[in-house]
């Protein structure tokens, strides 16, 4: 997992739709959602039961439904992070607020800038 418990429990707490943010939860930790509510029952979360059994996690096919795939050449961590670009897009609602369009860009943004950073690993140039 990538989120400590902690932050597991609290990001929950704060989630108007609770239902929905343990498969974002699940998604964002690449985990399975009765591993997410294995960590929620165990920290005592109210109203939410151990799973009887947790299933593995199924595997997330990095290529977006219009087509896209992640680049070929891209090392071990691009997958994990086409991963995570796609569950955050599938998380979203099919019509956002106009006020929350521009958060969501700028949020996409930034992770697709420092993805990029670490990637490249300061090969851009500053010129053209």
């Amino acid at each position: 997992m990538e989120m400590t418990n902690e932050e597991i429990v609290r990001d929950y707490n704060a989630a108007a739709n609770k239902s929905k943010q343990i498969k974002v939860l699940a998604d964002l930790n690449c985990v399975s959602s009765g591993e997410i509510r294995a960590v929620l029952a165990r920290a005592g979360v109210p109203g939410v039961k151990m799973p009887e059994r947790i299933r593995p996690r199924k595997t997330v096919s990095t290529s977006s439904e219009a087509g896209q795939k992640a680049p070929a050449a891209a090392p071990e961590q691009a997958a994990p992070f086409w991963q995570h670009m796609e569950n955050i897009l599938n998380a979203l609602p099919e019509k956002l607020p106009p006020e929350a369009e521009p958060i969501v860009q700028n949020l996409l943004q930034t992770l697709f800038a420092e993805y990029l950073s670490h990637r490249l690993e300061g090969r851009v140039r500053d010129e053209p």
